[in-house]
């Protein structure tokens, strides 16, 4: 991780550190940038992150940048923190070396210090030996934002299905927890009965000098 430009000692420990986890996490209040080492040739690479969600304003973003080695934007989107995760995609331009993925919050955002986390994903395994056309470019590309939308109707599907199971997850430990004072309740009245009859089987016997 490098919060000022890089130095190639720098460069080498920010790629050492992300291929130590699957995933980094970090507290966003100033521009922050990784480092993804890229061969010479096009490879799709995805990056998805988590931000706590901080609503609808527009004041809170996140602006993400790629640069490849000789400082070229590769890719500049702005990011919005309305649904608290997301992901984008863009293709190397076939130069080797250090690719910099880069992530600056708004000055409203900055100021929350929140938790980011990132995971990045590079088709390495992909087979590139095929002729590098722009068609065939074209192509992956498009392939690559289906999967992209693919990947965010699923998620949005399992935040629905967890949204609709909240109600029922509330209700489920609401009824437990009367239950449980019905159950307390009971035990203690039947308690209270018990003394009382205890009590006025005792008088009863003494007044007929049973005991």
């Amino acid at each position: 991780i490098n919060r000022k430009p890089p130095t190639m000692l720098k460069l080498v420990l920010s790629l050492v550190f992300f291929y130590a986890a699957d995933g980094i996490y970090f507290k966003l209040f100033e521009r922050i940038c990784f480092v993804e080492e890229l061969d010479a040739v096009p490879q799709p690479v995805d990056a998805l992150w988590q931000c706590p969600v901080m609503g609808k304003r527009d004041a809170y973003f996140i602006n993400a940048e790629v640069q490849d080695p000789v400082g070229s934007i590769v890719f500049r989107d702005r990011l919005t923190t309305s649904t608290g995760e997301g992901d984008f995609s863009f293709i190397s331009n076939g130069i080797e070396g250090a690719y910099q993925i880069c992530f600056e919050p708004s000055k409203e955002l900055a100021a929350t210090n929140p938790k980011f986390s990132m995971h990045l994903q590079s088709s390495r395994h992909v087979d590139w030996e095929i002729p590098q056309t722009m068609d065939g470019l074209e192509k992956i590309q498009e392939e690559a934002k289906q999967l992209k939308r693919m990947m965010l109707a699923i998620r949005q599907q399992n935040a629905k299905q967890h949204q609709r199971q909240v109600p029922f997850q509330h209700l489920q430990q609401s009824t437990a927890s009367r239950v449980w004072i019905a159950s307390v309740c009971q035990l203690l009245l039947l308690g209270v009965l018990c003394m009382m009859q205890f009590r006025r089987l005792t008088a009863f016997f003494l007044a007929k000098k049973l005991v």
